[in-house]
């Protein structure tokens, strides 16, 4: 079916009876505007038109033509002069910023721009790095907050746990690479030797790392949960937390590395070629991406593994049973990716493991109520 639409003394159309339907629902036209079905010459309402009826409705009339078409309009530029310079007027009257998806559509269009040309002058590398790296951690919130939707989870709480790592977990946790256990398992972290490296990277650096993230989530809830929290809630916490040290790592340590590698050379040596230069100049970008982009994920998701399994020790109790779980699974994770061997098979089995992660954290998710049945 297809009907002409009288508005405002003007005929349009045939329009399909959909496209009349979706006007309706949106208050484009009003059921007092006047229709005529093709075929027809009786001009009704059009809340009065069965538009689910193919053919004629009932009380129209049939009739062997159709309406005249309309006449064209004459259109200028002062006509949609108005539409045109809207989008002016809306800016300046800066009601855009009270509209939050507008405003992070615009900061996570611009924000690189604007802090690394704009804002930081051009001595400002490290600021800049920084700044980047910010950029990219609220991609990933915004990705995991509409994922995961947590109840009841607080600005102030996400803040904490995204800086707290930072702030405070990275450096207590360096603190503990002054006992002997941890420095010598740090040390064998370094080993050639893939049983040893994993032992070494394990105790030296996964377990460290992942409870350094956990205890951001433990000051939460000894401190910042003034009710409770599901265990979602606690598994989006861990995102954040992970999040916040995956960037600070990254940046850290990227920013370390790109020094030293252009330290390295002497471009006042003729034996610096060009073409070393370029692929030294490509691996650090291609290190400086998947450090802001893919390592803080993976940070984040395996503390969010810890995550999901404090928040059930706050709610069924079994506190160092799950804890122990909560610290053993990822750390397993984490030192099983950083031990893979950098040849063409290991890199795959990296993958595999990075992948592994994800799937771990997404089935607890899934598996959550059979979990908590199997606890209560």
């Amino acid at each position: 079916m297809r009907i002409y639409l009288g508005k405002e003394g003007q005929t349009y159309g045939p329009y399909p009876r959909k496209t009349i339907q979706g006007w309706l629902r949106d208050g484009s036209v009003s059921p007092d505007d006047l229709g005529c079905v093709v075929g027809a010459r009786e001009w009704i309402p059009l809340g009065q038109l069965n538009l689910g009826v193919s053919g004629n409705s009932p009380g129209v009339q049939a009739a062997s033509h159709a309406p005249p078409p309309p006449a064209p309009r004459n259109v200028s530029f002062q006509t949609l002069r108005p539409q045109l310079l809207s989008p002016i007027g809306e800016f300046f009257r800066f009601e855009w910023i009270t509209d939050w998806k507008i405003l992070c559509i615009v900061l996570l269009g611009i924000f690189p721009l604007m802090s690394t040309t704009v804002v930081l002058n051009d001595d400002a590398s490290i600021q800049k790095y920084w700044a980047l790296a910010l950029y990219f951690s609220g991609l990933w919130a915004f990705l995991f907050y509409g994922l995961v939707k947590p109840e009841n989870a607080t600005t102030k709480n996400m803040l904490i746990c995204f800086f707290g790592t930072g702030i405070i977990s990275i450096p207590i946790m360096l603190g503990f690479y002054e006992i002997d256990f941890f420095a010598d398992m740090n040390r064998k972290a370094g080993s050639e030797e893939f049983t040893e490296q994993f032992i070494g990277m394990f105790f030296g650096v996964a377990i460290l790392e992942e409870a350094c993230k956990l205890a951001v989530l433990v000051v939460i809830w000894k401190w910042f949960s003034n009710a409770g929290i599901s265990v979602r809630t606690y598994m989006f916490y861990g995102l954040m937390s992970g999040l916040g040290f995956g960037i600070y790592e990254g940046v850290m340590y990227q920013s370390e590395r790109n020094n030293a590698i252009f330290d390295q050379f002497d471009f006042s040596d003729s034996d610096t070629s060009p073409e070393e230069f370029k692929k030294e100049v490509l691996d650090i970008y291609i290190a400086n991406v998947w450090r802001l982009t893919t390592l803080p994920f993976l940070h984040a998701t395996w503390c969010a593994i810890s995550g999901f399994f404090f928040g059930l020790s706050t709610k069924y109790g079994y506190r160092w049973l799950l804890i122990g779980c909560g610290l053993a699974v990822p750390s397993l994770l984490h030192a099983s990716h950083n031990s893979m061997p950098d040849h063409a098979l290991g890199k795959w089995a990296r993958v595999l493991v990075d992948a592994l992660s994800i799937i771990a954290l997404l089935v607890y998710w899934r598996n959550q109520a059979k979990i908590e049945r199997s606890l209560s």
